[in-house]
């Protein structure tokens, strides 16, 4: 299981960003081909809204329409006891917490091209990568996991 942050998603829709695009298009096509079970809390979705709205305007929606399927977006009820437990240590960005505890909860690897939030997503026992530097380690560790039948 997989738990994908929005950065991840974002650098893999701008061409722009060069190598960190190619690299995250590579791992969630990967994650696609391999039909590994996908989480995000669910306020991914106002992330992703709120960055491709002002990359691409009213097409947001659609786009984070059909980036949301296969993924099971959950609220925030599942893990948020997880998510206060670990913040005085942490002491990350609230949001990336909800990532961290999301990872945390349900035994899932962090991918993200945040690198503060990786490092605090280890500080708090989360397998954790960050794209741009742990690529290959990233690919041969999605390569391990059980797929969906």
């Amino acid at each position: 299981m997989i738990v994908l942050d929005a950065s991840l998603i974002i650098d893999s829709l701008l061409p722009k960003l060069g190598e960190r695009h190619r690299l995250a298009k590579e791992i969630l096509k990967e994650i696609s081909d391999r039909r590994i079970e996908v989480l995000m809390p669910k306020i991914a979705k106002i992330e992703l809204l709120s960055v491709f709205s002002r990359k691409i305007g009213n097409r947001a929606i659609e786009v984070v329409i059909s980036i949301g399927e296969g993924v099971t977006f959950v609220g925030e009820e599942e893990f948020y006891q997880v998510a206060e437990a670990i913040a005085p240590k942490v002491r990350g960005r609230a949001v990336d917490l909800y990532y961290t505890a999301l990872a945390f909860k349900n035994s899932a690897i962090l991918l993200s091209c945040d690198k503060l939030q990786v490092e605090n997503a280890r500080l708090a026992g989360v397998e954790a990568y960050y794209v741009p530097d742990d690529f290959e380690r990233a690919l041969e560790r999605i390569k391990g996991i059980r797929t969906l039948s």
